[in-house]
């Protein structure tokens, strides 16, 4: 009996420790989210050329992540390529809006509970983050004379824009792997555009993200 209750306390002994060991560490992973965007109002030096929002759009951006993970609060950095659109149509008016943007930004995340009796923890997330335009394209086409007007760089009309971001994912930091899976929101807090051309718009952003990549766990 003396015998059982030991190899039944090693085992818990063992198992705690195996999974206490799981919890620490840093981790390094490509990073990709895909969703839907919207941009509000647009801007366009000749306002016939610009027509009125029509709908969500389609969003990827791809990048890489780092970051530490403790026993439950973390930090994690990350850099994208970002690319946003946004359609239009107005009358005869048919057309839309692509833009790159270089972001560099992060989180603090925290774990909340793990999932049954699995290395997978739900885990929420805050972040904040910088836009640095790279390019912008705009083109609009008349379907009643089939004529086309293009500007092929206008990035110099947008500003470097901050925003901040929420998500509700899962995340695992278990031997050598890291993967997370989230639901991501973000919204531009400051103006897109440069005070010169007069408007002030935003994009929201709605998706999700997934990053598989390395962990290094730290616990001795």
């Amino acid at each position: 009996m003396q015998r059982k209750g030991l190899l039944i306390l090693c085992f818990i002994t063992i198992t705690g420790n195996a999974l206490l060991a799981q919890r620490n560490g840093f981790f390094l992973a490509p990073h990709i989210l895909t969703g839907f965007n919207y941009i509000a109002p647009i801007y366009h030096l000749q306002p016939q050329y610009a027509p009125a929002n029509r709908g969500y759009n389609l969003s990827f951006q791809y990048g890489g992540c780092t970051g530490y993970k403790g026993k439950k609060l973390g930090v994690q950095a990350e850099v994208h390529s970002a690319y946003y659109q946004q359609n239009f149509k107005q009358n005869t008016l048919v057309g839309g809006l692509q833009l790159n943007v270089l972001q560099l930004g992060g989180h603090v995340f925290y774990q909340l509970k793990r999932i049954k009796s699995s290395h997978y923890y739900q885990t929420i997330k805050l972040g904040y983050g910088i836009n640095f335009p790279q390019e912008a394209t705009y083109h609009v086409k008349n379907s009643a004379d089939g004529t086309n007007h293009a500007d092929e760089n206008i990035a110099a009309q947008f500003t470097n824009h901050h925003q901040i971001s929420a998500a509700y994912g899962i995340t695992t930091g278990h031997k050598l792997l890291w993967a997370d899976f989230s639901l991501v929101s973000s919204y531009t807090i400051t103006n897109i555009y440069k005070p010169l051309t007069g408007i002030h718009a935003n994009n929201f952003f709605l998706g999700f993200s997934l990053s598989f990549g390395l962990f290094l766990n730290t616990n001795k």
